[in-house]
Order: C-alpha cells, then sequence, then structure tokens
C-alpha cells in the first residue's frame, strides 16, 4: 500500500508538471503568434532568446524602442478572466505573482546591457509581460514594466515609445539577434546525434 501511494503520488506529481509546461508551450506560442503580426508593420520580432541559465520569451524592435517581452500563463478558475496589475505585482483571483515584474526587469537589463555593448551607448530596453487568456485592469499607471492581455498587444506596443532609434542601430541591434538565434544547429541534426541517429539506423 505505502508503495502504490508512493507511485501514485508521483504520477500525480508528474501530471501536474506536464500540465504546467503544456499550458507554458500554449501561452507563448499563442503571444509569438501574435507578436508575429507587428511584423507586417515592420517589426523585426525574435523568439526565445537564450540568456546564462535563463532566457527571453520574445524580443521585439523597431525605430521606436526594443521591448523584451515575457509570457506568463496561469490557469483560470473558473468564471475568473480578469488579472489586476498595481506596477508592483499581478493579482489573480487565487494567486498573487510578485516575481513576474522582477523577472521581467532583469530580463530587460540583461538585453539592455548587451545591446550598450554592442552600440557603445544606452539604449532602453522596455520590459513587457502578457497574459494570454486574461483581461487585465491597471490599477495605477504603469511605472516601467507593462502588463498586457494578449489582445491588447498589436495597439499597445506601438504606442510605447521609449527611444528613436536610427536605421543603423536597428540594423545592428538586429543582425546580432539573428546571429544569436540562427546560429545553434538543431538538436536533432549535431554531430553526435547524427551518429546515433546512424547507430539506431543500423540496428
Amino acid at each position: 500500500m505505502i508503495g502504490i501511494l508512493y507511485l501514485t503520488m508521483r504520477l500525480v506529481r508528474r501530471y501536474l508538471e506536464l500540465y504546467s509546461w503544456r499550458l507554458g508551450l500554449d501561452g507563448e506560442l499563442a503571444v509569438g503568434e501574435e507578436l508575429n503580426k507587428l511584423m507586417l508593420s515592420g517589426y523585426h520580432v525574435y523568439h526565445d532568446i537564450q540568456g546564462p541559465k535563463f532566457n527571453i520569451d520574445h524580443v521585439v524592435i523597431d525605430n521606436y524602442g526594443v521591448f523584451a517581452i515575457e509570457t506568463k500563463t496561469h490557469a483560470k478558475p473558473k468564471k475568473a478572466y480578469i488579472a489586476d496589475f498595481d506596477g508592483r505585482v499581478i493579482r489573480y483571483p487565487d494567486y498573487t505573482d510578485g516575481r513576474a515584474v522582477k523577472q521581467a526587469r532583469r530580463n530587460a537589463r540583461y538585453l539592455q546591457q548587451r545591446i550598450q555593448d554592442l552600440l557603445g551607448r544606452h539604449v532602453p530596453v522596455t520590459p513587457v509581460i502578457v497574459l494570454p487568456g486574461w483581461s487585465v485592469t491597471l490599477r495605477k499607471k504603469p511605472e516601467g514594466v507593462f502588463v498586457l492581455a494578449l489582445g491588447q498587444v498589436q495597439n499597445a506596443i506601438p504606442r510605447i515609445r521609449s527611444q528613436k532609434l536610427d536605421a543603423r542601430d536597428v540594423s545592428r541591434i538586429v543582425s546580432r539577434l539573428e546571429t544569436v538565434c540562427r546560429s545553434e544547429a538543431p538538436y536533432a541534426v549535431s554531430s553526435d546525434d547524427e551518429s546515433k541517429f546512424a547507430q539506431k539506423l543500423t540496428v
């Protein structure tokens, strides 16, 4: 009985982990698809920028700013769909998230430093959090971090203008991100994996 109980608890824990992972992936895909529409208006959009032991979900660039965008997907309780943001924390009906804003600021600072290293001057990066599936109520004017519902992305991003960038600066930033995003070989076709797959095919 003890063994069965232990295995059941492990299965439940594993199921919850998989559910959370799938929910997060679905949220990132939804936000990514919405951000990709901005490319029709001349924006540059990148996804899953790797940092040291963390990643930035999305990066958006145009002539009026750079945005580091985080997706936060939280399951909705029944008949609840409004999240409140007071400038410091996001309050869901069943949960208060005080870490998302800190993470968004931290990731924006990291990207800002990388751009400063590249251009040799300060370029502000605006942190944005998108909550797919939720409506967002602002309790006070945002102070540096913007929290948006998915449906607000198309209209809100063009209105947030942090600093005018000339075409050369945009080109250099985009070129560096292209290098970062395209330089990694797909996992399944790395040299080690090619030999592994070859061995499997010959067995």
